[in-house]
């Protein structure tokens, strides 16, 4: 299975990604930051705002370069449909904004469900696990919808969670994000992935003296790259889920 990184953080076709942070607005900034460049390689995305009031998520929003005010995109046309509701949208690639404050979004999957079909969106951010429910029996439910969200669609799920427990992907989370935590594919530290994506951000660029030492570097590269690629496990981009190609141009894959 190929996972992609965008701004440090692992997305792969059907799975969920946990990223613990430690600060509510950090996490919606990231959140923010990482829709917005998906964005711009045309990949739609919905954000699910569990915690934040609309004022601290709109300062978050203008951070990360999204324009406010945003435009209201409608979905549903049945007048008796209890999930009809107004949405924000946001370009030619849906950018799509639903606050969520009752504790209750098992309640509001229908529209979610609705939305990411038929905006066509591909990755879903959910910025407060903790916040999502109002109760562990609604938490429970909210998880097996969810797997089935991602079994159905094959979207991207990204979990944002403050919680402070060493969260291991695969194994259940005490105390922490519980039985999420056993069917995610990833579990990463915010604070960690902000500073390495800030590194790479600040590396220098190869000076050549000349353009025959800049085509004699460009084909070794080459050459590494094609050796990569024979090995077993390892994707290149066109092997990549479908959603995610696009993503390729300043990221890398892992098995």
């Amino acid at each position: 299975m190929g996972t992609s990184f965008i701004k440090n953080i692992p997305l792969a076709a059907g799975e969920i990604t946990i990223v613990k942070g430690r600060h509510a607005a950090d996490i919606m900034r990231y959140s923010c930051e990482m829709a917005r460049s998906l964005q711009k390689k045309g990949i739609g995305s919905l954000i699910v705002n569990t915690g934040l009031s609309i004022n601290r998520f709109r300062e978050a929003a203008k951070t990360a370069g999204i324009d406010w005010p945003l435009t209201e995109h409608q979905y549903g046309s049945d007048q008796t449909n209890t999930y009809r509701a107004q949405y924000k949208y946001i370009g030619n690639a849906p950018l799509l904004i639903h606050n969520s404050y009752a504790g209750d979004l098992i309640g509001e999957m229908a529209l979610i469900y609705q939305i990411v079909i038929e905006a066509k969106v591909s990755v879903v951010f959910i910025t407060s696990w903790e916040w999502s429910s109002e109760g562990w029996r609604r938490k429970e439910r909210l998880m097996f919808a969810l797997r089935k969200l991602l079994e159905e669609r094959q979207i991207v799920l990204v979990v944002f969670s403050q919680s402070r427990t060493n969260t291991i992907a695969g194994e259940y989370d005490r105390g922490g994000v519980g039985k999420l935590a056993t069917i995610a594919g990833d579990v990463v530290e915010l604070e960690p992935s902000e500073k390495l994506a800030a590194a790479v951000q600040r590396v220098s660029p190869i000076a050549f003296r000349d353009e025959e030492e800049q085509q004699l570097f460009a084909g070794s590269a080459q050459l590494v790259s094609n050796e990569i690629n024979k090995i077993p496990g390892v994707l290149s981009s066109s092997e990549a889920p479908e959603i995610l190609r696009p993503i390729f141009s300043d990221i890398r894959t892992s098995t």
